[in-house]
């Protein structure tokens, strides 16, 4: 493995903690009071997380905002709906167990929710890699599963499969309130994304904002931090900017 790998491989399992340099915790923060106030605005509590493409950053990103609104206070669920390569239970150190491919499948039980270590934190792992994930998010299990948690958590965050590879994140894309689009510096392209935006619009999401990973941060402060993490820029969260850049 080349030093680049490592890097990446580290990033991607990086979540907040201890061991995070305070400027990407900060850069998270930020993240959140903006998607705080889009999310208010929407009444909406479920918010899905994407990409064009892997190897972006969602994963991380999503476990990450789920981390920092639970700092708040607030009692957040995280699922992870990408069934076909889940990541999300070894983010956390959680058992794979009882999860979102059981519970589509009519296999309910209380195991399917997990407590993180982190505080009002709980996360739905995938479960057991289903030959059919895309049809059981399209299901009427899907819909009620969600009816059931908003009931009980202040907002749900799900990581969601890659737009351009598959069409999971399409079909789940109608059941909630807004997407938020992950890209990568010099990774992500353009076509890609904007075929990835395309895609979600018609499956009738709002694309809410992009979060860009492996940014350079021009600020001073930020540049001891460049060389190992090269980590990260947000964009404004509103339908009206995204529709703009597009142009």
């Amino acid at each position: 493995m080349d030093n680049r790998e490592q890097i990446t491989s580290r990033r991607e399992y990086m979540l907040i903690g201890d061991d995070m340099p305070f400027a990407i915790t900060e850069a998270y923060k930020a993240l959140r009071t903006n998607l705080m106030f889009v999310l208010g605005a929407k009444n909406s509590k479920v918010t899905m997380f994407t990409s064009a493409y892997m190897m972006e950053g969602k994963t991380t990103t999503s476990a990450n905002i789920a981390i920092t609104f639970a700092q708040t206070g607030a009692k957040v669920l995280l699922i992870d709906a990408d069934m076909r390569k889940p990541k999300q239970h070894r983010l956390f150190e959680c058992e794979l167990g009882t999860g979102l491919s059981e519970v589509l499948c009519g296999v309910v039980s209380d195991s399917s929710i997990q407590k993180t270590k982190y505080d009002n934190l709980y996360l739905m792992t995938a479960g057991r890699i289903p030959p059919n994930p895309a049809d059981l998010l399209v299901s009427p299990n899907m819909d009620k599963m969600l009816e059931t948690v908003v009931k009980t958590f202040d907002y749900v965050f799900i990581d969601a499969p890659p737009v351009g590879i598959v069409t999971d994140a399409a079909v789940l894309a109608s059941k909630v309130g807004g997407a938020i689009m992950v890209v990568r510096t010099g990774q992500s392209r353009t076509d890609g994304v904007r075929k990835a935006q395309d895609a979600l619009y018609h499956a009738g999401t709002d694309i809410i904002g992009y979060v860009m990973t492996d940014a350079q941060p021009k600020n001073g402060s930020y540049k001891k931090y460049n060389g190992k993490y090269k980590y990260y820029k947000y964009s404004s969260y509103s339908k009206r900017s995204t529709d703009e850049e597009g142009k």
